[in-house]
């Protein structure tokens, strides 16, 4: 079997991996960027672009046309509520955004193959040797099906999320949750709806958030704790928890889960940068997760352009951790830990509004300098 040279292949076509293949590719350089999914595809994800994500889709560019204003959040623990105004922020599904990113490093030169599963093969002197196998038995342009395709990257980046392959994962942190979600038809917000806004739901196990999406369908995503899943099923649990905020079920679907969602930076190895959420993760309550992903595919580009050598790998992480300041995030899933202190803080901010400012306000976080 031939063995094909890229110079640099993008494993994970999420925000991270598509806007790091985009950039290289607009610097001329050759690009192949891979994911296992066939797009447009949903994940498990609140569907809500905070400040640091309008910034940077803003500065390449790349703020999808579809997609709706966000103004507030309805903030929800056992009756208590409080309505929260949100600045400068819109939902745009995973579904739209994802394939509007993967079609933009299409459009500047890089090859896409979906549908396409990447796993290690060996390293050389002179780069990474990935195998690609098509994933599942999902349909695909007949330039995707490459089953036992072999290529060899000066350098590869790991976006391939949570639990990626390419790299040792690392290690969930004690306590972490793990995120639910499922994307139910328009049919059924309409008893659920949570109108313009965002409806968080804050219970002891977990939270749950609804949104209307811009296709009308009802986006709920969810953080709960491991141990309250034993011997339920996800919807069960999801539902105990709006339940208990007077809110009605939802109706018996598929939920789709993830791996923990705070753990510490993956392994290393050689010709490997990790990207996005395979780089570290923290629970996301205030939603700038894709702030967070589209940050790291941006700062990574001119740590690849460099071009591999042995400290590289060593000098894009410890950039990485100055890129992103997640304390708030720490900070704020430490609270919901705690249901007494979630129940007063919600009391407070439906009197005073205002002391939810320093969390809701639109930052840049992640700026690339």
């Amino acid at each position: 079997m031939s063995t094909e040279r890229r110079e640099f292949v993008v494993v994970g076509a999420g925000p991270a991996g598509a806007v790091a293949a985009r950039e290289l590719a607009l610097a001329g350089r050759d690009v192949l960027l891979v994911d296992r999914a066939h797009f447009p595809r949903d994940k498990v994800c609140g569907s809500c672009l905070g400040g640091a994500a309008l910034h940077h889709l803003r500065a390449l560019d790349l703020l999808p046309q579809d997609g709706r204003a966000l103004p507030h959040l309805d903030l929800l623990a056992g009756r208590r509520r409080a309505r929260l105004p949100l600045p400068d922020r819109r939902v745009v599904s995973r579904r739209t955004l994802d394939a509007h990113l993967v079609d933009a490093a299409r459009a500047a030169g890089a090859e896409v193959l979906t549908g396409t599963r990447a796993s290690r093969v060996g390293l050389r002197d002179d780069g990474l040797e990935l195998r690609l196998d098509a994933e599942g038995d999902a349909p695909g342009h007949a330039e995707q099906d490459a089953p036992g395709r072999v290529v060899r990257a000066g350098l590869v980046l790991a976006a391939d999320g949570l639990a990626g392959g390419l790299l040792p994962a690392g290690r969930p942190r004690a306590a972490s949750r793990i995120g639910l979600g499922h994307v139910f038809p328009a049919e059924v917000t309409a008893a659920h709806d949570p109108g313009e806004g965002v409806t968080m739901v804050c219970g002891r196990a977990g939270y749950v958030g609804l949104v209307r999406d811009e296709h009308g369908r009802l986006d709920v995503a969810a953080a709960v704790d491991p141990a309250a899943l034993r011997g339920r099923e996800p919807g069960e649990l999801v539902n105990a928890l709006l339940a208990d905020a007077g809110r009605p079920p939802l109706p018996p679907a598929r939920w789709a889960a993830t791996a923990a969602l705070t753990r510490s930076p993956p392994g290393r190895a050689p010709r490997v940068l990790p990207v996005g959420d395979a780089a570290g993760y923290v629970e996301p309550f205030t939603g700038e997760g894709i702030g967070w992903a589209l940050a790291s595919g941006r700062a990574v580009v001119p740590f690849a352009l460099a071009g591999w050598r042995d400290d590289l790998d060593l000098r894009w992480r410890a950039r990485h951790r100055t890129l992103l300041d997640r304390r708030l995030c720490r900070a704020t899933a430490a609270a919901l830990r705690h249901p007494w202190l979630v129940g007063v803080a919600v009391a407070l901010l439906r009197l005073a509004p205002g002391l939810a400012r320093p969390f809701l306000r639109a930052p840049t976080t992640g700026a690339v300098r």
